[in-house]
């Protein structure tokens, strides 16, 4: 059996872009496109990504707004991480469901036949690789990208190289997908129905009935039924599919489905559902106004969706337009065994330092923009999550700036990227350690409130050689001051709000001088108002 396991759980999506200004789809019918691209997914993986891009981009919404033309210029503009001449696109990977980070992802995409691996190196550099007979390249040292055909190309990030070769060895000649049932079907909302944006969760078998049970019973919303009862129903689950459809405006919907029936939980499906994305960092505003349709053995939820929610859900995957990066030139090699592409000829009476120095600064521009739309991106959230979704949130964060793309960019700032990431990781930790200190405070003063007292009641009465007399037992009272314990969870509440309102100002603070700094560096170098 293939593996794939890494060190960390960064998300494969810099790389692709790189080939960003080449990628359209052919004409082929739309089912055996996606399945050529889905063959080549590891059976592994239990998340799966289609886009119907082209249909998405030609929607009444995306011309109105510009959506591929603002792509192409500045791919912050659109809602996808994928390039602007894409038309099918699929990604699979193998998500820690505990800590929703991907071990390992791979991505197929189409291009014209006239792109050859040759033609990555020429425009992103790295160092290129074999694996019997088949052309591969490094564009970084865990990032593999793989010509399989005349204009199939995929990639494997985070990877090692007996890692790529095991995905090549077990996928490479495959044909047929190989995906789990439930990502079967999804695949088949977008080659069959058109569906431009499915995102599904393969969930069976995640949890034991026991495991779920205890949840049910902690759960208020689940309070009025029987737990074991829908304990079992919920051990069914096959999986979650979140679906958008863009026409002149967003849809969204999402289904959670289960081997048995679980319409008795039609009336608390929606808040059911809230509650999980809320959890997982993907809270949508608008979901409070999504209309719920469970019946059978299907839970949803269906309403409009705004580009914010949409950016969300991709969210899930640390998917980012911010990563893609630009089209500007590289600099010159600077020695010969330099890996980097060879640039086009300088701009007409410019210098080669000019040119280096253009280059530069505009790959320098770029990862500078990227970190700080992350930072505003983390400024402007909102106080409608719980800590714990904020950690995960901050988290994914963090991780987009530790794979911003770097080459070509001034030293300086990359070094300043790389501090914030881990201020925001250390942050992160933080929130989700107070949540535990909280949970543990509250637990011990629940305790503290309950006060137990033995008595001896009697429990029958015996004629004993003609005299009635009482047998008695000790009976346990448990008295549970309620109003003393909510008092102290309050006092508790507060305190650990403080502590991270504390801990997030000081974060904050530190970022600020380090962006700060470093700005004044650059523009030292580059100019006022560069930066």
């Amino acid at each position: 059996m293939m593996r794939f396991a890494t060190a960390g759980g960064r998300v494969l999506a810099g790389a692709v872009m790189a080939l960003a200004c080449w990628w359209t789809g052919r004409h082929a019918a739309a089912e055996d496109q996606f399945a050529q691209l889905a063959a080549k997914i590891p059976p592994q993986a239990n998340v799966l990504l289609v886009l119907n891009v082209d249909k998405m981009f030609n929607s009444e919404l995306a011309v109105k707004e510009g959506w591929r033309e603002k792509y192409r210029h500045r791919y912050e503009g659109s809602p996808l991480l994928v390039p602007p001449q894409a038309r099918e696109f699929v990604l699979g990977a193998d998500l820690n469901l505990a800590s929703l980070s991907p071990r390992w992802e791979v991505a197929m995409a189409r291009m014209p036949d006239s792109i050859t691996l040759q033609t990555v190196r020429d425009r992103v550099g790295g160092v290129g690789d074999n694996f019997d007979g088949r052309a591969a390249q490094w564009i970084a040292p865990d990032h593999c990208v793989v010509e399989f055909s005349p204009g199939m190309f995929g990639m494997i990030f985070p990877a090692t190289r007996q890692q790529a070769a095991q995905w090549l060895a077990a996928r490479g000649s495959s044909t047929e997908v190989g995906l789990a049932p439930y990502l079967k079907e999804a695949l088949g909302y977008a080659s069959q129905v058109g569906t431009e944006v499915i995102f599904a969760f393969d969930l069976a078998y995640i949890t034991q009935p026991q495991q779920v049970e205890a949840t049910v019973r902690n759960t208020d919303l689940l309070k009025d039924f029987d737990p074991v009862d829908v304990s079992k129903r919920l051990s069914t689950v096959r999986g979650a599919t979140f679906g958008i459809r863009v026409t002149d405006r967003l849809t969204g919907s999402l289904k959670v489905d289960f081997e048995d029936d679980v319409s008795l939980l039609a009336p608390v499906a929606k808040e059911m559902l809230i509650r999980i994305l809320k959890r997982i960092g993907a809270d949508l505003p608008e979901l409070e106004s999504w209309e719920s349709n469970s019946s059978g053995n299907r839970l949803s939820i269906r309403g409009e969706m705004s580009m914010e929610g949409m950016r969300r859900v991709f969210s899930l995957l640390e998917m980012d337009a911010s990563l893609t990066g630009g089209q500007a030139a590289p600099p010159p090699r600077s020695t010969a065994t330099d890996t980097r592409p060879v640039p086009p000829p300088p701009a007409p009476g410019a210098r080669p330092g000019e040119q280096q120095r253009a280059d530069t600064l505009a790959a320098t521009q770029r990862y500078w923009n990227s970190l700080k739309r992350i930072l505003v991106t983390i400024q402007n959230q909102g106080p409608q999550m719980d800590f714990a979704s904020i950690a995960l949130w901050i988290d994914k964060l963090a991780r987009q700036i530790d794979r911003l793309p770097t080459t070509w960019v001034e030293p300086e700032l990359v070094a300043t990227g790389q501090a914030v990431a881990y201020d925001l990781h250390n942050l992160a930790a933080n929130l989700h350690n107070g949540t535990i200190r909280w949970q543990s405070r509250v637990a011990e003063a629940q305790s503290a409130a309950t006060s137990v007292s033995m008595t001896a009641v009697p429990i029958r009465r015996i004629n004993y050689g003609g005299q009635w007399i009482f047998e008695f037992a000790p009976m346990a009272n448990m008295n549970f001051n309620s109003g003393v314990a909510m008092q102290q969870q309050q006092a508790i509440t507060n305190e650990e709000m403080q502590a991270a309102n504390d801990a997030a100002r000081q974060t904050v603070d530190a970022i600020t001088q380090k962006m700060r700094a470093v700005r004044e560096q650059l523009e030292q170098r580059y100019g006022k108002g560069t930066f």
